[in-house]
C-alpha cells in the first residue's frame, strides 16, 4: 500500500518504511493532510527526507492554505544553514509559521528523530542515520508521548542566531 492511500487521524495501521524514499513520501502524505500542526525533532532536518523540492511545495501549500504552525528542533544547525537546506528558505518566507530551534547541549545525546503531523501521525527512527522505524498515521497515544517529548526538548532549546538573524 502506498502513503497516499492512507489517511491521517483514520488510518489506524503501523508499520515499518523500506527506504529513505519511502518515508519523504509517507511525510509528504502526512504533510499534505495536516490541519493543525507539525513538529519536527532531528539531526540536522536528514536531506534525503526534507530537502526535497516537493516537500518544501508540500509545507508551503499547507500552510498557506491550512495555516498550519510548524515546530523544528534541530540539533546540527550548522549543517541545515551551510547546506541552503530547502526548509531554511521556507522559513525565511514564512517565519510567522515555521519556528526552529537548536536543540540544547542537555538534549543532543539521542539520534533518534520523529515528526508528528496533527498530534496523529507519526514517523519516528531511533536512529536518524538509519531508516529503520515506524509511521502510523492515526496514533495519538504515540503522538501524546512524542508531543511531551518534543514540548520539553522545545522548552530548553534557543532559537540560534544564525538563524533569527536571516532575512530576506
Amino acid at each position: 500500500m502506498t502513503a497516499s492511500n492512507y489517511t491521517l487521524g483514520f488510518t489506524q495501521e503501523e508499520f515499518e518504511p523500506d527506504s529513505f524514499e519511502h518515508i519523504h513520501k509517507i511525510v509528504c502524505s502526512m504533510v499534505e493532510q495536516a490541519s493543525k500542526s507539525i513538529e519536527v525533532l532531528c539531526y540536522d532536518l536528514t536531506p534525503r527526507i526534507y530537502n526535497h523540492a516537493d516537500f518544501s511545495e508540500q509545507l508551503k501549500q499547507t500552510i498557506i492554505q491550512s495555516k498550519v504552525k510548524v515546530r523544528i528542533l534541530i540539533h546540527n544547525v550548522d549543517t541545515f544553514i551551510h547546506h541552503d537546506h530547502m526548509v531554511l528558505s521556507l522559513h525565511r518566507k514564512l517565519s510567522s509559521y515555521i519556528e526552529i530551534k537548536k536543540t540544547a547541549e542537555s538534549y543532543k545525546n539521542t539520534a533518534r528523530s520523529f515528526i508528528i503531523v496533527d498530534q496523529r501521525g507519526f514517523v519516528k527512527r531511533e536512529n536518524s542515520e538509519r531508516v529503520e522505524g515506524q509511521c502510523n498515521f492515526n496514533a495519538p497515544n504515540i503522538c501524546r508521548d512524542l508531543l511531551s517529548e518534543f514540548n520539553d526538548t522545545w522548552e530548553h532549546s534557543l532559537v540560534d542566531p544564525n538563524i533569527r538573524g536571516m532575512r530576506i
